[in-house]
């Protein structure tokens, strides 16, 4: 079994007031709720890098998952430790948290590992934000070394997103073309979308997804216009594969890998 940890869920108070407070206070985009989002919700998750999620989930509910009836919150159980670019970005996110609501604990030290300042949340969660010599920040969204680069047209990304759950990190342009940034889980994707330059020559690309249901993404990419290429089908080398064809004609190639290591 690989070791490996996906979700990370902490206890808050009021589901809500923690939600301004990382989303507003700390500039943080929540994947749940989305945007717009008016009905009721019962956990609020950011979608952090390489499959990691941070969860925000009512203490009361937590307790009855946990089977403890009198839970005591506490600042010493963990700390968690959010790495930026600089010493200033260290700086400049304790003044952001601490104008949030946050508590700023003492003042940032140099520290044999790099740079540190510490704050609590509104909970009481603690949190070290750390400049390190040794992380080099030079990955663009900080994950996604290797990157699909594709064109399309204007509906490109909202394909990926309705197809397979792509969650946009970045959108650079106008009405015309937009250049834009996409996560499909682990994986970071490049657009050029729209009008292109005259000198840029688009080509067209072939793309290998892994997903958890095949059959899904493959009916939800028909519906989003896709031509199909190959049906889901059970496939000798342990997988469940099938193929679509975008309106631009980059092939996907949607896969689950069915044999997990025991």
């Amino acid at each position: 079994m690989k070791l490996r940890i996906n979700v990370i869920t902490v206890a808050v108070d009021d589901l809500e007031r923690s939600l301004a407070f990382y989303r507003d206070g700390l500039g943080w985009r929540p994947r749940w709720p989305a945007e717009g989002t008016a009905d009721p919700f019962d956990h609020v998750a950011f979608e952090l890098q390489s499959g990691l999620s941070f969860a925000l989930y009512p203490r009361a509910s937590l307790a009855r998952d946990a089977q403890e009836n009198n839970p005591q919150p506490s600042s010493a159980e963990f700390i968690l430790t959010h790495i930026v670019s600089s010493r200033e970005a260290v700086d400049a996110l304790l003044e952001r948290a601490k104008n949030a609501g946050g508590v700023v604990i003492g003042v940032p030290n140099e520290e044999p590992w790099g740079y540190s300042g510490k704050f609590k949340d509104l909970d009481g969660h603690l949190w070290e934000i750390l400049w390190s010599p040794d992380f080099k920040e030079y990955v663009r969204h900080d994950v996604g070394v290797v990157r699909p680069y594709l064109y399309g047209h204007l509906d490109l990304p909202e394909f990926v997103e309705r197809a397979f759950g792509a969650v946009e990190l970045e959108r650079v342009g106008d009405g015309k073309g937009f250049h834009v940034e996409s996560k499909i889980g682990d994986s970071v994707v490049v657009m050029e979308t729209g009008e292109l330059p005259p000198n840029v020559k688009p080509t067209r690309a072939s793309i290998y997804v892994y997903v958890e249901d095949v059959d899904a993404t493959y009916e939800r990419a028909l519906e989003c216009g896709a031509t199909s290429l190959a049906s889901p089908e059970d496939k000798p080398y342990d997988e469940r594969s099938a193929g679509v064809q975008d309106t631009f004609g980059n092939t996907w190639w949607i896969s689950t890998f069915k044999k997990w290591e025991t």
